[in-house]
């Protein structure tokens, strides 16, 4: 990884599942694989039992779901997606979210190494999408300048060392 780019989700290895208080509610993926590899498989497409249809889309630093359908989740304490990272870089912390549905409030949230999005109470229409942006973490990398200081400081330090070094020459 270039260490002056910052992190991103490309290459993490991630598991999606589908959370509702409703205890009949179930889901599949569809033609997709669930664990998936972000930016190598193609986008899990998530159905429910209630006939719900969401697409998911990982970007290096974002998740999009799309709406394949019109959506109208179970109403109850949660209901929506959970998402594992199971190898590669951590979600890192949510830095916005939104929703293409002005009347949507979208709920995101981190517990531990899980992201959970509740999309309970709202109602979307096919083609509405909702993002999740992360600020993942940079790498550190000294800056030239920061280099360059470093560069003459040893190099002072071993001039002083070679200096006292030399034995001391007294006028006869």
């Amino acid at each position: 990884m270039d260490a002056t780019k910052a992190a991103t989700l490309t290459g993490d290895v991630i598991s999606a599942s589908y959370l509702s208080s409703n205890p009949s509610a179930a889901f599949s993926f569809l033609e997709s694989s669930n664990p998936f590899t972000v930016g190598v498989d193609p986008d899990p497409l998530l159905a429910t039992n209630d006939g719900n249809i969401v697409g998911i889309h990982f970007g290096p630093t974002s998740l999009t779901l799309k709406m394949g359908a019109d959506y109208f989740p179970q109403s109850g304490s949660f209901a929506g997606l959970q998402f594992n990272i199971l190898s590669g870089t951590p979600f890192g912390s949510i830095s916005s979210t939104h929703s293409s549905n002005p009347n949507a409030s979208i709920f995101a949230f981190l517990l531990g190494d899980k992201l959970f999005v509740d999309l309970d109470s709202n109602i979307f229409a096919l083609g509405d999408t909702v993002t999740v942006n992360f600020a993942l973490p940079v790498a550190a990398v000294p800056e030239p300048s920061t280099w360059a200081m470093m560069v003459v400081g040893f190099c002072g330090l071993g001039w002083i060392a070679r200096r006292r070094s030399k034995p001391l020459q007294r006028a006869a």
